[in-house]
């Protein structure tokens, strides 16, 4: 088996991931702990996040649970004030309603919206200011499994590409700070 660990070292580095609780946001948590980050195991299951920082720390890695409801913006902004800027930001959470298009309500949709894209937005304007500040860092605003032809909201949700973001890397500063 490839050692994957040999390709790049997080020692010294915190990742935040959102959605830690449970799928591919629990083994992006493993992963990134797996590489030397401390993770901050972020859902808004506080105990979730809690069984995943915990199974981290069981393994010799350096898990923190955190609390985080992306849909509250005062939720993102009081951890983002709490933890300050990652090296890493990962964001899972996201939702489908397997239907055809044309039967999905008002309601649906706004609920698809507000975490598929309002969420993914607050996490990156309230890290990403302190990442294109320091310059440094990853992030993968959309990590998250491909659409199945059923799944005709999540696939007519305006979001990026699915899989990894393609904004991993730098930061441009004009883009985030205006500058």
């Amino acid at each position: 088996m490839f050692d994957y660990g040999s390709m790049f070292d997080l020692t010294g580095k915190t990742a935040l991931v959102v959605g830690a609780g449970s799928g591919i946001g629990e083994a992006s948590a493993h992963g990134l702990a797996a590489f030397g980050a401390e993770v901050y195991a972020a859902d808004v299951n506080a105990e979730a996040a809690e069984m995943t920082a915990e199974r981290i720390r069981s393994g010799g890695g350096k898990g923190v649970a955190v609390g985080l409801d992306m849909l509250d913006s005062a939720s993102v902004g009081a951890v983002a004030e709490r933890l300050g800027a990652p090296y890493v930001l990962v964001s899972t959470p996201s939702i489908n309603v397997r239907k055809p298009v044309l039967e999905i309500t008002d309601e649906e949709f706004d609920r698809i919206v507000d975490v598929n894209l309002k969420g993914t937005f607050r996490l990156i304007r309230e890290f990403g200011r302190g990442m294109a500040e320091r310059g440094s860092g990853a992030s993968s605003p959309s990590l998250a499994s491909a659409p199945r032809p059923s799944s005709r909201a999540r696939a007519s949700t305006p979001r990026p590409r699915p899989g990894p973001s393609r904004c991993y890397g730098r930061w441009p500063r004009s883009l985030v700070l205006g500058a």
